[in-house]
């Protein structure tokens, strides 16, 4: 009931001369004839307005957007009420490559009712032609676009058909969009100083919910006071929220505010603190004289289970805080002069090996050092990892939701008791910092509960082209109403503990990306745009999947041998070490063969890093041996202020 009351309330928003603008965004995805839109733009005022009398409805066209800039399109259908697509026959029936990108594009970021006006002349194409082509059209629309409402216009009866146009439009249901109608927003229509004004959109806005406003492109900033301005005949009603600094009383009780006290610990002290609990701990595995307590949480336990070591801290070139490019609060994002060439990769010959090192390439002579912030991991889907420890200094500033599900509910869901302003009202937000003039009709969208706070946004991901992308690169994230340049991670999408980072994504398929991000409440769509010398290129298209610090992500490396003397299920391998030490210390690892046989080191053999192994099976002289060894990563970034314009 109470969302059908919603919807009532919003379609009574638009109706009356001071109701709503129903704002209308022309999308040609075709070349279109100047006296359609010269006769479209005299319908309309010089500040885009139109008034329809029989239907008692008012219209604002939105300005034309350049098609090649694809955070334009962006913009303006993430504002418009109605999309407008416009297809010329007269000039073919086919869409361009172009026009397919363009509703690609449209498509993943969700957009609300959409029209297709085809245009056609009586007197220049036959009853038969203007079939094929009607039919040709709806071919193409229905992979992007299947529930498109088409309306046909001929351009020598336009006169005749402009009263139906704008009837068809009045009658067509507003859909909204899931991630920007859960959420009040507003077109901005006037600032001045540090206030900006507009009409309430989306749905009604509820007393002490929201801390901070976004506008997409510019940025965020944090809320001072709300003011229902008159509308006609209304009095003011004054809007009051809680400071910036606090949060409400049921929602900071399921938060965890900081990470700070996991990061402050050492690895001095991670290790003593190892050793204190090994030493209370009397089932504690017993291991034999001379091994280190870092090969002693390698040991398995009486019923085969591997204890896994405490070491996942991340090495100092990985978590090292590198100044990334951000977003400017001042104008637009745009492209980056210095650009710099990616270098070429064979990804055919890394496809199978891509994880796998060398020591005598690398010119390693200890592989014990090489490989110290490395661990074994018995099962990705089974084995645990200690999510507090070894953490970078970005974590400090992150949020963790104990639980997530509770407090997206909360922060979706409002009370009808609270005093709210509903749609269509005239509002004034104060907001800390000056806003910029040239944000006037740009849209303004107001935050749920913690989307001011940073976490680990976690998001589905689908590639865009035959391209590999690289983990650590920089993109540029449109998250709902956000955008900023981050540089993610890119791991397998699956229900493990753990999950394997992808050093470049595959082709096909799903996977996830990881970046520190301002927290997003699903459902809400996530692109990532590739700079590039032509421009942002779309590179993946997903959405959020949670907000989820705790997530592992582990890299891995393989080490690789070759069997020299095979004895049945006792084999010698070499290759794989260069010295005795680097055997003992990795002997309590199991290894694995490329015909699936699972084994372990049982001595080393010589002073070249020679190893006696015993397997489960018999090895074949073909086979290859494996060692994998994981290590946590986490995305690189800058934690900067992200509330300044």
């Amino acid at each position: 009931e109470a969302k059908k009351a919603l919807l009532a309330a919003e379609g009574k928003a638009y109706q009356g001369p001071k109701g709503l603008n129903k704002l209308l965004s022309f999308i040609p995805l075709s070349l279109v004839g100047d006296d359609f839109i010269a006769n479209m733009r005299q319908q309309f005022s010089t500040q885009g307005l139109f008034y329809s009398t029989k239907q008692k409805q008012n219209f604002q066209m939105l300005p034309f957007v350049d098609l090649a800039n694809p955070l334009a399109v962006i913009d303006q259908v993430s504002l418009a009420d109605i999309c407008v697509f416009v297809v010329d026959t007269r000039h073919g029936s086919e869409l361009r490559d172009e026009a397919k990108a363009i509703l690609s594009l449209i498509r993943s970021i969700g957009h609300s009712s959409a029209m297709l006006v085809v245009l056609e002349d009586e007197s220049m194409q036959s009853l038969k032609q203007r079939r094929e082509a009607m039919d040709s059209l709806k071919s193409q629309f229905a992979i992007e676009l299947p529930t498109v409402d088409v309306f046909v216009f001929d351009v020598q009866k336009f006169s005749s058909k402009l009263d139906l146009f704008f009837f068809t439009l009045s009658k067509l249901a507003l859909n909204g969009i899931s991630w920007r109608n859960s959420r009040p927003y507003l077109m901005i229509e006037h600032v001045e100083g540090n206030k900006i004004m507009g009409r309430v959109r989306g749905c009604p806005i509820y007393d002490k919910r929201h801390l901070a406003i976004s506008i997409p492109g510019k940025g965020m900033a944090k809320i001072v006071k709300v003011t229902q301005r008159p509308l006609g005949n209304e009095m003011d009603n004054e809007l009051v929220i809680y400071p910036p600094e606090a949060e409400g009383p049921e929602m900071s009780e399921q938060m965890e505010t900081s990470m700070e006290d996991d990061v402050d610990m050492s690895q001095e002290e991670e290790e003593e603190a190892c050793s204190d609990e090994e030493l209370d701990d009397p089932e504690a595995v017993k291991a034999p004289a001379g091994t280190s307590s870092y090969q002693a949480s390698w040991l398995s336990d009486d019923d085969g289970e591997e204890i896994l070591d405490d070491e996942g801290e991340d090495s100092e070139e990985d978590i090292e805080i590198q100044k990334e490019k951000r977003v400017s609060f001042n104008e637009d994002v745009e492209m980056d002069a210095s650009y710099e060439q990616e270098k070429p990769i064979d990804f055919e010959k890394k496809k199978n090996f891509d994880d796998e090192i060398d020591f005598e390439e690398e010119g390693v002579t200890s592989a014990r050092d090489r490989l110290k912030k490395y661990r074994a991991v018995k099962s990705l889907r089974t084995s645990e990892w200690d999510v507090e420890k070894g953490l970078p200094e970005e974590y400090a500033n992150l949020v963790c939701f104990q639980n997530y599900k509770i407090i997206r509910k909360r922060a979706m869901s409002c009370d009808s008791k609270c005093k709210s302003i509903s749609i269509g009202a005239l509002i004034e937000v104060e907001i800390e910092c000056a806003a910029p003039q040239d944000t006037i009709g740009r849209m303004a969208q107001f935050l749920l509960p913690f989307e001011d706070k940073m976490t680990l946004l976690n998001f589905t991901a689908k590639p865009v082209g035959d391209v590999p992308l690289r983990s650590k690169d920089e993109f540029l994230l449109v998250a709902g109403s956000n955008r900023m340049w981050v540089k993610p991670v890119f791991s397998e999408h699956s229900e493990s503990n753990l999950h394997k980072l992808y050093r470049e994504t595959p082709a096909e398929g799903l996977f996830i990306g990881s970046c520190y991000a301002p927290v997003t409440f699903d459902p809400c769509p996530v692109l990532l745009f590739k700079a590039d010398h032509d421009g942002l290129r779309l590179v993946t298209t997903g959405a959020v999947m949670s907000n989820d610090p705790n997530r592992v992500i582990l890299k891995r490396v393989t080490l690789s041998g070759h069997p020299f003397k095979v004895n049945k299920k006792i084999v010698v391998v070499r290759f794989m070490f260069y010295n005795p030490d680097d055997v003992n210390y990795f002997k309590p690892v199991e290894m694995v063969t490329k015909l699936k046989r699972r084994g372990h080191i049982k001595e080393s053999l010589g002073t070249h890093g020679y190893m006696k192994c015993i397997f489960d099976k018999q090895i074949q002289h073909h086979d290859t041996v494996f060692m994998h060894l994981f290590k946590r990563v986490f995305p690189k970034g800058e934690m900067g202020n992200h509330f300044n314009y």
